[in-house]
């Protein structure tokens, strides 16, 4: 049996489409952005901030986090908002899982509470 956690989230994520953008939005707290932008920066001193091997993807099937991440000027108002909590729902959940090396446990476990209350809500 694999106990890598980025098989299982990586194919949660390949299940995700665009349906599940209000869902994904509703996790997210303020708070959490924080928490976000702290790992962030940790990931960036060590070179490690690039993110698009795992959430590339979810670009083709869910066009709205295409549209932030191109950042498409005809995406505004509470559909932009929406994408935006969204997309650090799911970088949380990657962050957590793909620098469990980088970030300490308590951190890990804030970054993941958003895509765990996702993911119970989904059930």
């Amino acid at each position: 049996m694999d106990d890598d956690p980025r098989a299982a989230l990586e194919a949660r994520l390949a299940s995700l489409g665009p349906g599940d953008l209000p869902a994904l939005a509703a996790a997210w707290k303020p708070a959490f952005s924080h928490e976000l932008a702290a790992a962030h920066l940790v990931l960036a001193e060590h070179e490690r901030g690039d993110l698009s091997h795992v959430l590339g993807p979810l670009l083709d099937r869910i066009p709205r986090i295409a549209a932030l991440i191109t950042e498409d000027e005809l995406l505004t108002g509470a559909p932009l908002e929406e994408a935006q909590r969204a997309l650090e729902v799911l970088e949380g959940a990657v962050v957590a899982v793909h620098a469990a090396d980088l970030v300490p446990a308590e951190r890990r476990e804030s970054l993941q509470r958003p895509w765990r209350a996702f993911l119970r809500e989904a059930a």
